[in-house]
């Protein structure tokens, strides 16, 4: 045995000896010779080399290239500065050249941008995949992707590194990663069946990307046919920030805040430029719902169609526009941006068992969301909330050039907490009891005060058993009859029930216009008109409020005139001063025609 070991050791030794001599004394034209069928061989593509080819013994054999070419200009070109065909040791004992890997650093890579969007390119691709050929293993360092148009280059991915395995006819498995929109993301590529795949039928495929913005995978099968791609299998998107996942693709959220967690399951039919998901689950924000949609792409114009059910839906994470100012005391001047409703057009239908808007649950919800060329359409059919029932539509276009947009809303409510729903709406809480209304409103503008200012509309409010809060109209009335002179002292405080309660005003630039309200209860019966300044926040009222007397009672009617002006926030009522002075024995002394202009009533 140990006599063996030298002859093995000197056998070797000679034949690496030879390895590295033998190409030596080969002439240059040889090795371009052999370099180029290496190429050609692995690619199944003409290959042309416009400089120097060399051979390498160490740390393996190698045919070294310069400025390799595959492809002619004007369809999809690989442009190679710098190539290696790493061989097989054995075959090169026998005289015979055969690639082992071959590593291409610095490869470009230009599509055209007419052959992009052709199916041509790729199926001649599938055509090199799928022949029967030699295993090749490729090696990608600092790879450029670019697309050409007009003459003009676009790098679409770049330093690009990974390994691509083909087994001829058979598979192809790539891994790597890539800079893509300026994010690293890695990738694992995995075709079967490349010989089916040639001639139109499906091979199976897996594909999984991942970085930073999205993670995607998918399993299933793809083919090609004369109306583009076509995959059948299973899909999975996730992204720890949506919103930043779509601003990387090249779009805004619809909303300002919200659009954090995503993840998304479904069976995915992709078609062309077309992918339909059926059996979808997605997770949104900690919303989750189950149903479909589908996603076209328009002379690159995003179209989304889908319907989702859910059990619960949190409106919460997406905020609520600012109507007002930081203070408060101001509708919210600043621009507002409708230019994302014009980057894609959606079409969304949504049935929830249990909707959460800020302080206000709803149930059995069934909403619709449409938006199309910058038009956007919501509506919410017949809904439970507000401990009763309600419907409500919304419409918002974009006014073009002049910022902003023209808004229509109308918001209906039957037998519902008052309380609660003009909390929720208006965000006031002056009345409370059970009721039905309608509001009609519309304006447009560039801002929430622009558009407030130019409000038109209309409103009606029928109400029960209620009670205005903030004032007790009857404990008043009854200390003025006594001391008519006593409205010196707060008149605020307490709540004013009635039975019942009718109101009917219009809109009109900013402004409404109390055509009716009345209230009537036991004790008091009140009547009041005016106008309401929407757009300044201001009130400006006139009405009048008697004590109701028993009809048996000989006492007559105690009725007061009043006015109730000033800020939303922070109303007063004052009582008609000469009536209550005309009410005070001591001080009808006082009212002198000639100096107060009014002529006193008889004794």
């Amino acid at each position: 045995m140990k006599r063996i070991v030298p002859i093995l050791l000197l056998i070797i030794v000679v034949a690496f000896g030879a390895a590295a001599m033998a190409p030596k004394l080969a002439p240059e034209s040889r090795l371009q010779a052999e370099a180029q069928a290496a190429l050609e061989l692995a690619t199944g593509q003409p290959a042309t080399l416009d400089g120097p080819v060399t051979f390498s013994a160490f740390p393996r054999p190698a045919i070294v290239m310069a400025h390799v070419a595959f492809g002619a200009p004007g369809s999809a070109t690989l442009d190679i500065p710098h190539a290696r065909v790493i061989l097989e040791f054995m075959p090169l004992l026998a005289g015979r050249v055969r690639a082992a890997r071959i590593d291409l650093d610095s490869p470009r890579i230009v599509v055209a941008g007419t052959v992009s969007d052709s199916l041509d390119p790729w199926n001649a691709l599938a055509a090199t995949l799928g022949r029967e050929a030699p295993s090749v293993h490729m090696r990608v360092r600092n790879g450029t992707v670019l697309l050409t148009h007009d003459g003009v280059n676009e790098i679409v991915l770049r330093e690009l590194n990974g390994d691509l395995r083909w087994r001829g006819g058979r598979s192809l498995e790539a891994e790597g990663e890539v800079v893509w929109r300026g994010q690293t993301m890695a990738f694992d590529l995995d075709l079967a069946d490349l010989a089916a795949l040639a001639r139109g039928r499906a091979a199976s495929a897996s594909l999984s990307i991942s970085g930073a913005p999205v993670a995607l995978t998918y399993k299933g099968s793809c083919r090609l046919s004369g109306g583009g791609i076509y995959a059948d299998g299973d899909l999975s998107v996730a992204s720890s920030r949506l919103r930043d996942a779509m601003s990387w693709l090249g779009t805004d959220a619809p909303t300002e805040e919200g659009f954090g967690p995503f993840s998304l399951r479904a069976r995915a039919l992709a078609s062309g430029n077309s992918v339909a998901l059926s059996d979808a689950r997605l997770e949104l924000d900690g919303n989750r719902g189950d149903g479909g949609m589908t996603v076209r792409i328009e002379k690159g114009r995003p179209i989304v169609q889908g319907s989702f059910a859910a059990d619960s839906f949190d409106l919460s994470p997406y905020g609520r526009m600012a109507m007002s100012e930081p203070d408060g005391e101001q509708w919210n001047a600043s621009p507002i941006d409708v230019g994302r409703l014009r980057e894609f057009d959606l079409d969304l239908r949504l049935s929830a068992g249990r909707v959460i808007a800020g302080d206000s649950r709803f149930a059995r919800v069934a909403a619709s969301a449409l938006l199309k060329a910058g038009r956007l359409s919501l509506a919410i059919g017949e809904a439970e909330g507000w401990n009763g029932s309600l419907r409500a539509s919304a419409n918002l276009t974009p006014r073009a050039g002049r910022g902003g947009g023209e808004m229509r809303a109308e918001i209906v409510g039957t037998d519902v907490d008052l309380a609660a729903a003009l909390a929720s709406i208006a965000r006031q809480q002056h009345l409370q009891g059970v009721g039905s209304f309608r509001i009609l409103a519309g304006g447009g503008g560039a801002s929430v005060a622009e558009i407030v200012t130019n409000l038109e509309g209309a409103l009606t409010l029928d109400a029960s058993n209620g009670a205005l809060v903030g004032i007790d109209v009857g404990r008043v009335l009854t200390r003025l009859e006594r001391r008519p002179l006593s409205g010196g002292s707060s008149l605020r405080g307490g709540n004013t029930d009635f039975d019942q309660l009718n109101a009917k005003a219009t809109i009109h630039r900013g402004t409404v216009q109390l055509d009716q309200l009345t209230a009537e209860s036991s004790v008091v019966r009140i009547a009041v008109g005016g106008e309401i300044s929407i757009a300044d926040r201001t009130l400006d009222l006139n009405g009048t409020a008697a004590l109701v007397r028993p009809s048996q009672s000989d006492e007559q009617p105690f009725d007061l005139p009043f006015v109730v002006q000033g800020s939303w926030d922070s109303p007063y009522l004052l009582p008609d001063a000469q009536a209550m002075i005309r009410r005070s024995d001591a001080a009808r002394p006082l009212l002198e025609p000639s100096r107060i202009g009014i002529v006193s009533p008889a004794p």
